[in-house]
């Protein structure tokens, strides 16, 4: 695919992309803060968990949709970031391109598991719990005998450990295409390896990153221009620190013809430079 292709390709989705994943960003951070806002409060223990699943089970399976069609955005970002890495780098490994839509899926999905799978095992633990002297052992024994939760386990640590190496995968070898500054794709990385320490955090920052990613697919930065990779359709090395960032040039067209140019003689010279070489040579003779 030619540098030419490549642009048109990237300009013909760019707009749908971003849009996806603004509003994946906008989606994520309200499933973010609506789901803490969900957790109990008093103690966190097992029993107490249950007990607010089953109060707001409905909140919570509707919540798991949002962190699903959130994910769905983020999945869009990555794809197009990844394919347009790979357009510009043979190095990038194609066999990847699946980690691309199964991560996010993957880690949303668990997020819809996880609110109906919720609410299951809170319904049953109340269900259950009324006139029952030890809860604790109660809201242990309904976790384990439910197959959902444990689904929803088990998708959760596919999703997150998928999630992750493509983040940090697709940034890493945006950057170095010049497709992200160092700052901006080390930045992804960082945020995508602390999913595994403190997800609560890393979700609200990372939806800030895709937001802002998004915004250099239409060059719609504020006050800073997007890296002249997108607009050349190939891979421009990122400038190392304290060197001028290069200047971004279009592909060339079909229309353009390469080749060498040869200087006619005689032309745009200085018109005193024939007199000057006629007097020179007059010199020469008379030392002669």
């Amino acid at each position: 695919m030619s540098p030419n292709e490549i642009v048109e390709r990237e300009a013909r989705w760019a707009m749908p992309v971003v849009v996806a994943g603004v509003l994946g960003a906008m989606l994520t951070l309200i499933f973010t803060f609506t789901n803490a806002s969900l957790q109990p409060t008093a103690g966190g223990t097992l029993p107490a968990v249950f007990r607010q699943y089953d109060a707001n089970s409905g909140l919570f399976q509707l919540n798991g949709i949002i962190g699903l069609l959130g994910m769905i955005g983020f999945g869009a970002v990555v794809i197009y970031l990844f394919r347009a890495a790979q357009a510009r780098s043979p190095r990038v490994a194609g066999g990847l391109f699946g980690l691309a839509i199964l991560g996010p899926l993957l880690y949303g999905l668990q997020d819809v598991i996880g609110g109906f799978a919720g609410a299951h095992v809170g319904h049953e633990y109340v269900s259950q719990a009324a006139g029952v002297g030890d809860v604790f052992t109660l809201a242990n024994t309904v976790a384990e005998d439910s197959g959902l939760l444990k689904f929803a386990s088990y998708l959760q640590l596919a999703g997150t450990v998928a999630l992750i190496v493509i983040l940090i995968y697709t940034a890493l070898w945006a950057t170095r295409t010049g497709l992200l500054t160092r700052f901006t794709g080390t930045l992804g990385m960082a945020l995508a390896a602390s999913l595994l320490i403190n997800p609560i955090l890393a979700l609200p920052a990372l939806s800030v990153w895709v937001a802002y990613i998004s915004l250099l697919f239409i060059d719609r930065m504020p006050g800073r221009e997007r890296p002249p990779a997108w607009a050349m359709g190939e891979a421009v090395a990122p400038p190392k620190p304290g060197d001028p960032a290069p200047a971004a040039t279009a592909p060339l067209g079909d229309d353009v013809i390469e080749g060498d140019a040869t200087e006619i003689p005689g032309v745009d010279e200085n018109p005193n430079a024939a007199r000057r070489e006629r007097a020179k040579r007059k010199k020469r003779k008379r030392r002669r």
